[in-house]
């Protein structure tokens, strides 16, 4: 989208207006307008938050006058983002729940924490079916890059063998790391933040209310240049989210960190409109 900065770090504001998109226009405000009062309630805006601020607003308005476009939806994305961080930086782990299902949300989606690591498609699609209609699950891949603390102490000429530790410096503090075998796919408790390359992508898992079916939405760039598939049946979509490179140490892993679930007042904020957009 010409002129927009975030395109490649906002798949959590993606994931989260999607969940809403399907609930109707009423879901979509519902959503906005929490994002709103958040944003305002949680610090002096700047300038540049301001500005997010009254594009939200802009987006509102079009969508209650029954004329939003996908270019509007997208630009609210953008502003979503604008509103809590840079041009540079995704969301903080911390706070992707938080950007999913904002507290101020009354009648929007209820929450439901989860923390579930799936080791391959077959493990993902089992949860995927365990939804109810309307339900949505908030999945994350994580590309792990092992021992990277280590590749760093190596290019200072440091060598710490595999199973030996070191007192390092990270963020500012001294934290003791240990150099762990990469040669075959660790488990997932043994992902170290502080040794380790942790880069993550938001996905949204759903299940149609009316017809039961199982979709899957992708916000990022895809081969087909489709975003929402239909479930196979032998967990297909999944299989690449799980590529290994085990000879430079990455491993993909998939945590599914919420469930969403409808609430039967969010379709009542807005009509639907009469008009396709």
């Amino acid at each position: 989208m010409p002129g927009t900065d975030s395109d490649a770090i906002r798949c959590v504001q993606a994931v989260a207006m999607a969940s809403r998109i399907v609930d109707g226009p009423g879901g979509v405000v519902g959503f906005l307008r929490a994002m709103i009062l958040e944003g305002m309630l949680s610090r002096s805006p700047t300038p540049r938050q301001q500005t997010a601020l009254d594009v939200l607003e802009h987006v509102i308005g079009r969508i209650e006058m029954e004329r939003a476009t996908f270019g509007d939806l997208l630009w609210a994305q953008e502003a979503l983002h604008d509103l809590f961080y840079n041009d540079v930086s995704g969301t903080p782990e911390p706070e992707i729940l938080d950007r999913m299902a904002p507290p101020l949300e009354l009648f929007g989606r209820g929450l439901q924490r989860m923390d579930v690591w799936c080791d391959t498609p077959q493990d993902l699609l089992v949860a995927a079916g365990q939804l109810q209609p309307g339900e949505q699950l908030i999945v994350n891949t994580w590309q792990i890059v092992f021992n990277t603390a280590f590749d760093q102490l190596e290019e200072q000429g440091i060598s710490v063998p595999v199973g030996r530790s070191r007192v390092v410096e990270v963020n500012g503090r001294r934290r003791r790391l240990t150099h762990i075998d990469s040669s075959a796919r660790p488990a997932h408790t043994a992902i170290d933040a502080f040794r380790d390359l942790k880069t993550g992508h938001q996905l949204l898992i759903l299940k149609d209310g009316a017809s039961g079916q199982l979709r899957l939405y992708e916000p990022e760039i895809t081969d087909s240049g489709e975003h929402l598939e239909d479930l196979a049946t032998d967990g297909s979509n999944f299989t690449r989210y799980f590529r290994d490179l085990p000879d430079v140490g990455i491993y993909n892993y998939i945590q599914i960190l919420g469930k969403l679930t409808p609430s039967s007042l969010s379709s009542m904020t807005l009509p639907m409109p009469s008009a396709t957009p």
